[in-house]
């Protein structure tokens, strides 16, 4: 597993570059965020450890560029107290937050919860068969090659939206706990990650077209959790089963 860190603290660049080493984790540590293209080109990690606060250099804004050219897992590191800069880096697509100061051991926990995401052959559920589709309404995801199309047009999504997504279409029409969501999701099972969540629902609701107060498919149930089911408008293109490819 190969990550890349980028904080402008050496001293904690080199804490923990020890503790993923420790970890069994190959970590690159740099100050100031490579060239985007160096990164995907060269250094090829398969996570990112961003600080926010980055002294000359914004940790947002080398999100947003990140964001314009790849879904890499991004994992911010923030200030206690920047709950702005927090929100505002999970809607652009951070998958995760730490808040300053934090146990280097939640952080390696954080980064092998998210890889087991990206190599969901080794969780515990199996993987679905290879080539099934899964429709809901104008949606269709493709499970063998992590697609998800709106309408017959390609829906770019980070590895989190797709989970998510994923999870409430093999679910739809039920209501799905939020407990649930985040135990599966987030491998959360003390709500902390409820934050991460309605972040990770709202960038969801905006790539798919949703309107949150007249959602067509993405409805949330206050106080209990989530349901994807299509209005009754929908229900032609909607055989609530999946599709053999």
């Amino acid at each position: 597993m190969r990550i890349l860190i980028i904080d402008d603290d050496q001293e904690l660049l080199d804490l923990l570059a020890f503790t993923m080493k420790r970890a069994s984790i190959e970590a690159l540590t740099v100050t100031e965020p490579p060239p985007i293209g160096m990164l995907l080109r060269v250094h090829q990690p398969e996570l990112i450890v961003l600080d926010i606060n980055l002294g000359h250099v914004s940790g947002l804004d080398f999100l947003a560029e990140l964001r314009r050219s790849s879904t890499l897992p991004v994992i911010l590191l923030t200030g206690r107290s920047a709950v702005e800069d927090r929100i505002r880096g999970l809607e652009m697509g951070a998958d995760d937050y730490l808040s300053k100061p934090f146990d280097h051991r939640e952080l390696v926990v954080r980064i092998r919860t998210i890889m087991r995401r990206i190599h969901p052959e080794s969780a515990a559920p199996p993987a679905a068969p290879a080539g099934r589709l899964l429709q809901c309404g104008p949606l269709t995801l493709n499970e063998a090659e992590y697609t998800v199309t709106n309408r017959g047009q390609v829906v770019d999504l980070t590895l989190t939206e797709y989970r998510l997504l994923h999870y409430l279409m093999l679910r739809t029409g039920t209501v799905v706990p939020l407990a649930d969501i985040l135990r599966q999701i987030w491998n959360d099972d003390r709500g902390s990650r409820s934050e991460v969540y309605r972040s990770t629902l709202h960038r969801l609701r905006q790539k798919l077209g949703e309107n949150a107060e007249t959602p067509r498919l993405l409805h949330t149930i206050h106080g209990i959790g989530a349901m994807l089911k299509p209005l009754p408008d929908d229900s032609s293109e909607y055989s609530g089963l999946p599709v053999m490819a």
